[in-house]
């Protein structure tokens, strides 16, 4: 069974066994139905905050390496070479 056939299959079941428990008198169906709903809304905020997490990581990932840059363009001289620990010290103080 393919993926996509399997996902069909589960949400079909998902969705049938509330109605049928329902139909056949037991409360049980309407409570499924509940903690089915509660389930997707908790899950679709779990996965909203962890791309946003993602998405920042990306964004902090990107940005230090500028600073690296910057750091490094910055501590070399006109021609190239590393500064001395001294001028490196007179620059930051």
């Amino acid at each position: 069974m393919a993926w996509d056939e399997w996902e069909q299959a589960k949400t079909r079941a998902q969705q049938d066994a509330p109605i049928q428990l329902f139909h056949d008198g037991l409360d049980m169906g309407s409570a499924l139905t509940e903690l089915h709903d509660a389930w997707n809304t908790k899950s679709g905020t779990l996965k909203q905050a962890c791309a946003h997490i993602s998405n920042h990581l990306d964004y902090s990932r990107a940005e230090h390496a500028k600073d690296e840059v910057k750091i490094v363009t910055d501590t070399r001289t006109a021609d190239g070479h590393d500064l001395s620990v001294s001028r490196i010290r007179d620059y930051h103080t």
